[in-house]
């Protein structure tokens, strides 16, 4: 259901659904899962502009034990470049450059 609910563009209700399951996984071990679920997550912190939460989340993926498939290992790990570089800019552009990059294209 969080899945429908990010695909809506509802990212509150995503993440009101991706974090318990994500609890909810890494409570019974199933750390493959877990990560998957967390993966999502991260996306939705990235998709709603909050790049440091997006890159934090896909950090913590790629330092557990690789267990998940190389695939997705290699998307999280695109995925926290991506992040950490926007986090990078809109820190040395500080408040104004981000404004201004992030600002909608007319």
């Amino acid at each position: 259901l969080a899945g429908v609910h990010y695909a809506r563009g509802d990212f509150d209700a995503a993440t009101a659904g991706y974090e318990p399951a994500a609890a909810a996984l890494r409570a019974t071990g199933a750390a493959e899962e877990e990560a998957q679920v967390a993966g999502n997550l991260a996306v939705v912190h990235y998709d709603r502009g909050d790049y440091a939460s997006a890159a934090r989340d896909f950090e913590r993926i790629l330092e557990r034990p690789p267990r998940a498939p190389t695939a997705i290992r290699a998307i999280n790990l695109q995925n926290f470049a991506a992040a950490s570089a926007v986090t990078s800019t809109l820190r040395r552009v500080g408040p104004a450059g981000a404004a201004f990059l992030c600002a909608p294209i007319p």
